[in-house]
């Protein structure tokens, strides 16, 4: 297959990040874990956070996503903040995305960011990519398929104007593969009421930093 196409993956991956598509399956949580049986991964719930599995329109609003957009939402009423949960599968192969090489990368860069300066209502934004950590997540998925710890490929912040108030975000978008040949995308963001963003933020990178593949490679 044309190194074109996995290019084309990548970008719909970050664009999951700024605009989101995802399917809902029905939430599995053990141990404190929530399983996500479909897209082959499991992430810590926080302490003390609400789980929502079809979450409240006023909370989507408030932070810019759609109910499309949102697998699973955690919830921090106090602080009012949310750590959303959003993915996609494509059938490719995961080894042909280390191909990819730093012109195309930086393309999809220049794509995000053209994305957010048409986002009027989006403003201090960054992007950071991390292409080695394609292979990082490749060489653990190697030694354990069925318990592998993926390394995040694309991190994006920005400040957003939302229905009632004003929130930052930020997201972490993890590439694995998953159910056999498959490759995933999820994306674990943070969104908060900008005074309330930083003293938050340990709590996802904990959260973040849980994220485990599953691959099952008979499925």
């Amino acid at each position: 297959m044309s190194n074109r196409y996995f290019y084309y993956l990548l970008v719909a991956a970050t664009t999951l990040l700024m605009l989101g598509c995802a399917t809902h399956p029905p939430a599995h949580i053990i141990d404190d874990r929530y399983i996500n049986f479909e897209y082959g991964y499991s992430i810590e719930v926080p302490e003390g956070w609400a789980v929502h599995e079809r979450a409240p329109a006023k909370i989507l609003k408030n932070f810019g996503w759609k109910r499309r957009e949102v697998s699973l939402l955690f919830f921090n009423e106090e602080t009012y903040c949310a750590i959303a949960l959003m993915n996609i599968k494509k059938e490719y192969l995961y080894e042909d995305l280390l191909y990819l090489n730093t012109e195309q990368l930086d393309n999809i860069v220049v794509s995000m960011q053209k994305k957010a300066a048409e986002n009027k209502k989006w403003d201090d934004y960054t992007v950071k990519i991390i292409k080695s950590n394609l292979n990082h997540t490749n060489i653990r998925y190697q030694n354990n398929p069925k318990s592998f710890k993926p390394s995040k490929v694309f991190t994006i912040a920005f400040t957003i104007d939302g229905n009632e108030l004003q929130v930052r975000e930020y997201g972490d978008l993890y590439l694995y593969p998953c159910n056999g040949e498959k490759v995933c995308a999820t994306a674990v963001v943070l969104g908060c009421r900008r005074d309330n963003f930083d003293k938050n933020r340990p709590v996802f990178n904990v959260t973040s930093d849980s994220f485990l593949g599953h691959n099952n490679r008979n499925q």
